[in-house]
Formats: structure tokens, sequence, C-alpha cells
């Protein structure tokens, strides 16, 4: 082995990293000057991870990778441990080595998510969920296609995503999208994947049938605003519920989707409760967004002479004996609470608070 000169040495200390920052910008600078299919494998892996909702499981972004590029089909983790560098690390899950590496690349980004909305999108158009046609076999199809539950589940987000960035840049994303929610089958298929994560009390017997919904409460739940308007008036939507009563209004607001909430508003009715007795108050109450609780106040019907909301049957107790205020109050989102305040009346708001009161064991 060659021995180095004192000078030679010197030279190669003062060009090593200064900061964490510089060091992962050499290794992500030695990453892209990999051949051209081990960076692009590393970019697709390092995007992927970067936007992803959850944890992906080393199988999911290895059909990430097949279903993207054939000829990685014999990709492996360790290979994409490999051509990462390092910045990766692959067990059961493939995550960053450390927190810092994606707030790295939050400052250098290597890709967009309109790359992720764009692939989940595809794969649900090319998979076969139009085909299936009870919960056993959406099952049987979620065992055999490794990225089908990340897909079915995030598509959505990514999307939002995407578009609240990019806007009118992403028509054909927006087209992909119309596509897939034009295909009922699948959108069956979505809705029983989706919607039966989210588990709640009176499933009722859902072991022979897909459960009930639409393309209109999926959009509502990813806050899609932009799709609703075209082909609303295709459906009524008062006849929009789902297996648990729900109807895309309640979604919205659920998940405090305040664009989401202002479309619907204009041609639903915020009295109309789901199988638990909630209203639209009751899930805006939940989610604890005041832009959301805002649309409501201002199209809340007005009694005669009077700019304020009219108290409504809205306001009142669901199934289980709580108030929008209530579940405002146990959110903690004090102007959320104020608000709803406001909507009671002095005999009512009393009521309320001493249950309020009595739900925290307060005296």
């Amino acid at each position: 082995m060659r021995k180095k000169s004192s000078r030679e040495i010197m030279r190669q200390l003062i060009e090593l990293p200064r900061s964490l920052h510089a060091v992962y910008q050499d290794i992500l600078n030695r990453i892209l000057d990999q051949e051209p299919h081990m960076a692009d494998l590393a970019k697709r892996t390092l995007t992927w991870l970067f936007y992803s909702q959850r944890p992906l499981k080393t199988v999911e972004i290895l059909e990430i990778h097949r279903s993207s590029a054939p000829e990685t089909s014999e990709t492996d983790a360790p290979l994409l441990v490999k051509v990462c560098m390092g910045l990766v690390q692959a067990g059961k899950t493939i995550t960053f080595a450390h927190f810092s590496v994606k707030e790295f690349l939050e400052d250098s980004p290597i890709g967009d998510e309109g790359i992720v909305s764009l692939h989940c999108l595809e794969y649900l158009l090319s998979s076969n969920i139009d085909q299936v046609t009870s919960p056993k076999s959406v099952d049987n199809q979620i065992q055999t296609t490794p990225f089908l539950l990340y897909a079915a589940s995030f598509w959505g987000r990514h999307l939002r995503n995407t578009i609240q960035k990019h806007g009118a840049k992403q028509e054909s994303l927006k087209r992909l999208c119309s596509a897939l929610l034009k295909d009922k089958p699948r959108v069956a298929s979505l809705c029983h994947i989706v919607f039966m994560s989210q588990p709640r009390v009176g499933n009722g017997d859902l072991k022979h049938a897909l459960i009930k919904s639409s393309w209109l409460h999926l959009v509502s739940y990813f806050g899609l605003d932009w799709a609703i308007s075209p082909p609303i008036a295709e459906v009524t939507l008062a006849d929009e519920r789902d297996e648990w009563g729900r109807t895309p209004l309640h979604l919205a607001a659920e998940n405090g989707f305040a664009e989401c909430v202002e479309v619907l508003l204009t041609q639903m009715s915020q009295s109309q409760e789901d199988s638990d007795g909630r209203t639209v108050w009751h899930y805006v109450a939940m989610s604890g967004n005041p832009e959301a609780m805002r649309h409501l106040l201002v199209l809340s019907p007005k009694p005669p002479d009077s700019s304020e909301p009219k108290p409504s049957t809205s306001l009142g107790a669901d199934k289980l004996g709580k108030s929008p205020l209530e579940y405002a109050a146990v959110n903690g989102n004090t102007e959320t609470f104020r608000m709803l305040l406001s909507l009671y009346t002095p005999k009512l708001s009393n009521n309320f608070s001493q249950s309020i009161f009595s739900s925290f064991g307060w005296r």
C-alpha cells in the first residue's frame, strides 16, 4: 500500500465534509454518479421513502420497482441498500437509516410526489380489483398483489398533495383519477379496502358482500374537491349514504377538508344524520377544523331579520348522548369550540356544559 505524504493527508483532511448536510450531499452526488439504471433505482427508492404515508414494507417497495421498471424484477433489498449507499436500511420494512436523511432531502429533493401519485393511479387501474365481488376475494387480491393495500389506501392523499402544489399542471393525473372514479367495480373494491380499514361499531354482516359506498365518498374522504363538481349533477346527493349512513359531507367534515365541505354544503342538508345520529356539525367538531366550521356558519339557515345562524337540531346529541359542542371540547380546538358555543341558547349551552364537565369527571 502506497504511503501518503503529510501534504496529501492534510489536503484530504481539508476536503472532508464539515457538516452533516455536506456529508449527505457528498453521498447523494455519488448516488447520482452511478450507472444510470442504478441511479434510477436509488432515486425511485429515496423518492418513495420520502413521500410515503407510512413505513413501506420491503415487499411493497420491491413491487413498486418491479411495476415501474420490469427490468428491475430481480432487485432485492440488499441491492437497494447498496445503491442508496447506506442512506436506507432494510428488514421487514425499508426506511431511512436516520431521521436526518429525510430532513436533508427536504432541502435537496430528489423526486416529485407527482411520480408517486401517477404510479398509484396506474397500479390501481391495471390491477384486477375490478373483478372482485366479495370481502374474501378482496383479501385474496391484497395477499397476492403486494402494493395494492398501500395504493388503495393512500392514492388520494398523494394526489391531493400533488394538485395542491402544482395545480393546473397536473391535468394528466386528473384524467387518470376520473377514469378510476368512473370504473364502478374498481371503486367498489377501493371503498371496501379504504373504509373497512377503519373499524366502526355496528358493521353488520359484511362477510359476503362489499360495503355500500360510492366514488363521492372516496373523493370526499381524500379531500379532492376539484373532482366533485363536474359530474355531481349525475347523482342525487341526498341518496349518497355509505354502510354506516354517512354522506360524502360527513366524510369531508370528519377529515377537515374545508374546500370539500364548502362545495357539498351547497347541495346537501346539514341536518342529515348517520347511523349514530351524527350530523355534519358533529363531524366538523371532531375534526377541529375552524375553516370548515366557518363554512357551516356562513351556509347555516338564518331566521328572518337576523345575521346569526339559526340553532338547529343538527346541534343536538347523537346516539351516544354527545353534542358537537362536547366533541369540540374533547378535540381541544378553542376556536372551533367558541364558534359552536355561540350557537347554543343559554339553557342548552348550560346543559351541555354540565355534560362536558361530567364526562371529564369535573364538578
